[in-house]
Order: C-alpha cells, then structure tokens, then sequence
C-alpha cells in the first residue's frame, strides 16, 4: 500500500526534474544553476553581459567571446584565494536587432533591464562602439563599472565622460600612437592622406580606424588631408584626388577595394617611389591566404597588383606570443565548439577573446583586493581605479 501511494509522488518528482533540465536546455543557464546550488552558502556576484548573439563577424560576438567569459569564471570560481565567501556568475543579453546588427536602441534596453532585475556588479561589454556608448553613460549614471575588449574609439578614452569603462582590448588611440611613431621615424610631417571607406551603417570601422589616425597625429602638428572612398566614385577620380594631397597614404577599406585602389595606382603609371600605402587592416584578413599574398585573387590582375602592392605597407595587430596565449586559444576553440558548435579559426580577432577573459581577470582581482578592505560591495568607482595603471600578467 505504502509503495502504491508513493508511485505518483515519484512521478511527479521526475516530471518536475525532467522540466528542469529542459528549461536549463532552453535557457541557457543550466550549468550557472548547478554551479549556484553547489555554493549556496556563498553570495553571488552577478555579471551583466551584453553582446551580439549570432553575428560572428563581430570579433566579439558571443559564440567566440562566451568560451572565453566561461573559462575565467570557472578560473575564479575554482580559486579559494579569489571572493572566497562569493561566487561569480553572469546573465546575458543580445545587442543585436532583428537584422542581426549591433543596435544603440537594444544594447541600452538590455542595459536597463539588467540593472533592474540583478543590480550586476558589473558589466561586461557591449563591444560595438554606438552601442557601448550609451551603455557606458548608463553604467556610469549607475556607478557600475563596464570593462570590454571592444568599443575601440578614441572618444571612449575620455575619463570625464566614461570613467566607468575599463578598456582591456587593442584600441583606435593606440593605433593611431603606433602611426604617429612611423611618421617620426621617417620624418613625414605632411602630405599625409587618411583615404577610408564609411558606409555609415553598423559600427564604421574604418571611420573610427581613422578618428584614432587623425586625432594622434593632429597632436604633433602633422598636417593630414581625408578622402572618404564612395562608390558613385571613380578610382581614376579617386587617384586624381590622392595625387593632389598626399605621398603618405593611409588607407582603411575592404580589401577587395583596396585592391583594385592598387591595380587603378599602377595601370595609372604614378611614380611608385613617391607614394607610400598603409593599408590598415588591423585584424588581417588580407593575410588569410597562405602563403601571405594579399594581391592574389586568382584572376588576371594578380600581376600587376602584385607589382602595385611593392609600395604597400600592411598595419595589423600583432598575436601574442607567449604560450599562455596559444593555450588560451587552444581551449577557445574546444570549448567554442562544445558551447556553441562555432569553430574558431586562427585569426588575430582570438585577441579580442583573450581581452576579455583578461579584463574578467583583472576585475576579479580589483574586487577581491577592495573587498578585503571593506567586506562589504564596494563603489563601482573604487573598483575601477583599481583596474587602472597597475601591471597585470594578462594572457593577451
């Protein structure tokens, strides 16, 4: 009789178990729930992540950003001289919109809900740059600090409009740092071109690229000219233009167009060694064939780009090499595969990766040296003065 009435009671035990794990399916957060039951006695610490969902043109989308922010937690979590009376764990939201977009109208909704249903202690992205703007407003309005690897423009390195966000990633001014030293090296002091292209739609790579360019070498008084690549533009017109204004050309575009730019400079018969071209390509993707011949496409201009790239230059990040790094890597791509079935290849935007498992590191460790100090949740300001200027063995 006994085991006749305890059989609907293990029914519904293994109902209520079976839409557990379905939910967790659905959700998401079945191992952050596990993880959360196996340290109740610990308080949470919770994260508010905002990235793009699917697009992974992005470098920081998160299928090759989610491994990364995993790997660190499961790090912090596993470490009893890291928050040990807390236990570390993140909620995520899209910023992308129905086109798959960084949007400046989600990201800030997502923001807002986040703040108001988990009161994060941080924030991590967003990464496109119109949309960690007003996040990075907010966040400072919140006194929450934001840290990322991406939003790479020179206008997000004002302390006195985000001094909430902490950058741990390759940025614009440092690009830009980096153009200013060549043109010392070899003395250009003029005739220097900004030559881009800018659709004005999604984040403007090549516009902010350049803002870095600009606003570096303006502060060393070395004149610069800018010709914005259009497409009801001829490249003989666009030539004409370069011709008038400069010798030392940087150039941000597509590297099919940069290509033919190229291809147009030497059928034109300019003076090869009178013009320099930077070509500005910071995550390498005119690099990915191997050999490394960025001109070659197979067709019957592979000549004579050949010959026109003679005068080219190729600015890109540089990969880390230290072997942190490539183990880092090696595991992005395992664990991006096991998470998301996302095969990461070998690629300079695994850099953007390892900037953001860097910058949940070093957040970590500001946390947990201000929460020995105070024992209870710090401002947000006081942990962000923590995490700048200090050196940190970071893997990227």
């Amino acid at each position: 009789m006994n085991s006749c009435k305890l059989l609907p009671v293990l029914l519904l035990l293994l109902m209520g178990l079976c839409l557990r794990q379905f939910h967790c399916r659905a959700t998401g957060h079945c191992s952050l729930r596990r993880q959360a039951r196996a340290h109740h006695h610990h308080q949470n610490i919770t994260l508010a992540v905002i990235l793009p969902q699917r697009n992974t043109a992005y470098p920081w989308a998160w299928p090759r950003v989610g491994p990364a922010l995993e790997r660190a937690l499961r790090t912090v979590n596993a470490d009893p001289g890291l928050l040990p009376d807390y236990h570390l764990r993140y909620i995520f939201k899209d910023s992308e919109n129905k086109e798959g977009i960084c949007s400046e109208s989600v990201a800030p909704l997502m923001a807002v809900d986040l703040k108001f249903d988990y009161d994060p202690w941080a924030f991590i992205g967003p990464g496109c740059t119109y949309t960690s703007s007003p996040v990075g407003l907010f966040t400072t309005h919140w006194d929450v600090p934001m840290v990322t690897a991406g939003a790479p423009a020179v206008g997000f390195d004002g302390v006195n409009v985000y001094p909430s966000i902490t950058n741990t990633g390759p940025t614009h001014k440092k690009l830009g740092k980096f153009a200013l030293h060549i043109c010392e090296q070899f003395g250009w002091k003029e005739h220097v071109l900004l030559v881009f292209s800018d659709y004005k739609v999604d984040d403007r790579p090549c516009y902010f690229a350049v803002e870095g360019l600009y606003t570096e070498l303006h502060k060393e008084n070395i004149i610069t000219e800018d010709l914005v690549l259009e497409d009801n533009r001829s490249f003989f017109d666009t030539l004409l233009e370069i011709q008038q204004l400069g010798r030392v050309v940087f150039v941000c575009c597509p590297p099919d167009t940069f290509r033919q730019l190229m291809v147009h400079f030497w059928r034109a018969g300019l003076p090869q060694e009178e013009y320099v071209f930077l070509y500005i390509d910071v995550f390498g993707h005119s690099l990915n064939s191997k050999p490394f011949q960025p001109w070659a496409r197979g067709d019957a201009d592979d000549s004579v780009a050949k010959e026109a790239f003679q005068s080219v230059k190729i600015l890109t990040y540089k990969e880390p090499e230290n072997p942190e790094y490539k183990d880092f890597v090696h595991h992005l791509k395992t664990d991006a595969k096991r998470m998301f079935n996302y095969t990461v290849e070998d690629s300079l935007m695994n850099i953007i990766s390892g900037g953001f498992y860097d910058g949940l590191m070093l957040y970590t460790h500001a946390l947990n040296e201000t929460l020995e100090s105070s024992g209870r949740r710090p401002l947000g300001k006081t942990v962000t003065r923590r995490m700048w200027n200090r050196t940190y063995h970071a893997i990227a």
